[in-house]
């Protein structure tokens, strides 16, 4: 406990980022900081001000020290909480699923957006997220889509363990199920969406990625072959054109930047049309739209600023 003077939050607010200020950039630290006092002790930034007199027990000033630790490790802090924040919804994380990302969230605000544009009258949208992961996509649409069936597959046991318990305690119901969309597999029925955040980094752009990114987060849900940056998008737009996504239906991706026009390309190819392209908070081109079918502004690729 060096540099800890004593138990009152202000000290302890204190220490906590002196104790770390050589490891993280400032923004980043105070944000760590922030996340990990709110969800693991429900203490608001106000809180450290106007609460003189609150004292941490000993036993909470041993949990902080594991913390700082394990951030000195550079653990991510949402594997430390066990909890993640996803359009103002709480998710369980853990080093079995990604820690969901604010650019994902707005391929999900897009998402919903068109699915109530698209489909009318009413109708049982039936929706597919491959590489669910948390669910955090499938749960998000189940909330917002009432009348949706939502269908989630990955590859891993561990993450769907993760998945439904995030739908029970988002109190919602999808259904998930232990599927590789890179196999062999057939589907007894068809969906009105498919919506995917696949793999995409690629192995040589590891070199470019965070510590906490490297170290912790599950490999199998981030990279890629060099030789195979589109082998999702492949595998999902094959079986999607051939029966998966019902005709009229919307197929919605997150994407690698740089394989903009090859995941255009792809999808012109498979026949899809209405293409669209959406940039990311960041204006990089992070997200796609497109629909099985004849197209209503003859199959030009249409690029949107913001994807909300």
């Amino acid at each position: 406990m060096k540099g800890l003077k004593d138990n009152s939050l202000q000290s302890v607010w204190r220490w906590f980022y002196e104790s770390l200020k050589n490891k993280y950039p400032d923004y980043e630290l105070k944000s760590v900081r922030k996340i990990f006092f709110e969800d693991v002790f429900d203490l608001m930034e106000t809180d450290f001000v106007l609460k003189k007199d609150y004292r941490f027990t000993e036993t909470e000033i041993v949990k902080i020290i594991k913390a700082i630790n394990k951030l000195e490790r550079y653990m991510p802090v949402q594997y430390i909480t066990g909890k993640a924040f996803f359009l103002n919804n709480l998710f369980e994380v853990n080093e079995n699923v990604l820690i969901p990302r604010p650019e994902t969230e707005d391929l999900v605000l897009l998402a919903i957006k068109s699915i109530k544009n698209h489909f009318k009258n009413n109708k049982i949208v039936k929706i597919l997220d491959v590489g669910t992961g948390s669910g955090c996509i499938g749960i998000s649409l189940a909330k917002e889509i009432k009348n949706s069936v939502v269908h989630g597959i990955d590859n891993c046991r561990e993450a769907l363990e993760t998945a439904k318990k995030n739908a029970n305690n988002n109190e919602v119901e999808v259904s998930f199920k232990l599927l590789d969309i890179l196999g062999s597999i057939s589907f007894s029925e068809s969906y009105d969406v498919i919506i995917s955040n696949p793999p995409y980094v690629k192995d040589s752009e590891k070199q470019y990625m965070h510590k906490n990114v490297l170290n912790y987060e599950p490999s199998n849900a981030l990279y890629i072959k060099d030789s195979e940056p589109l082998i999702f998008y492949n595998a999902i737009c094959d079986k999607a054109s051939k029966g998966l996504l019902t005709d009229n239906g919307l197929i919605f991706f997150e994407i690698n930047e740089h394989h903009k026009d090859d995941v255009f390309n792809l999808l012109k190819q498979m026949g899809f049309t209405d293409i669209e392209v959406y940039n990311d908070f960041r204006s990089k081109p992070r997200f796609f739209k497109a629909r099985k079918g004849l197209s209503t502004h003859q199959g030009r690729v249409k690029q949107v600023n913001k994807a909300k």
